[in-house]
């Protein structure tokens, strides 16, 4: 996983006015999405950024869904979207659902 000061992927969102452990959860689920074609699973997104407990995770998944970070739906397992182009970050195809 890149260092989460690698946020120029969120171009037009401002991710220096996030707290730090949000900023590496992005990075975190971007950083995923590209490598495996899928999101991570809140346990993995904790286990990522040294969050214990899954509902710390939502908590912070929901504020950065409310910034505009990132989306997610409950109609499917590991409903999230991140908002900046994977594309311009990593070459890769920006991840649908």
């Amino acid at each position: 996983m890149t260092g989460y000061g690698d946020l120029e992927a969120f171009e037009g969102l401002d991710t220096s006015t996030l707290p730090a452990r949000q900023q590496r959860i992005l990075v975190t689920i971007r950083d995923w999405a590209v490598r495996y074609g899928y999101p991570p699973s809140t346990r993995q997104i904790g286990d990522a950024v040294g969050l214990r407990s899954a509902s710390s995770v939502s908590r912070h998944l929901a504020s950065l869904e409310e910034k505009g970070f990132l989306r997610r739906g409950a109609s499917m397992s590991r409903p999230i979207d991140v908002r900046a182009s994977c594309t311009k970050a990593r070459g890769a195809s920006p991840m649908r659902r």
